[in-house]
């Protein structure tokens, strides 16, 4: 099985699980088993969540970085060129207008 299944099929397994807890919750009148069930079902959902933030961050993290280089270099590039170009015009115009006076 590939990470991508396993995921899903954790996520569907707590999914049903909650129903059931909060379900039984909902028809047990107070019954301490089925709270204590379903409380416990709702605090491992928790940490569940908890490790998959902590798992995933990393990689974001990495994306986000990579994304944010390229855009910055993508928008440093053309605008640096843009500058470039600009001043070495005027500057190629100053000095042949200054050798054509002289």
């Amino acid at each position: 099985m590939t990470v991508e299944k396993i995921d899903i099929w954790a996520d569907l397994s707590y999914g049903v699980l909650l129903a059931i807890g909060i379900g039984s919750m909902m028809l047990s009148n107070n019954n301490m088993a089925a709270v204590t069930f379903g409380l416990g079902v709702l605090f491992a959902y928790g940490v569940h969540v908890a490790w998959r933030m902590a798992h995933f961050n990393d990689s974001i993290e990495d994306r986000v970085e990579t994304q944010v280089e390229e855009s910055v270099t993508e928008a440093m590039e053309g605008t640096v060129e843009d500058q470039i170009e600009g001043v070495v015009e005027e500057q190629i115009e100053e000095s042949i207008e200054e050798n054509l006076s002289q």
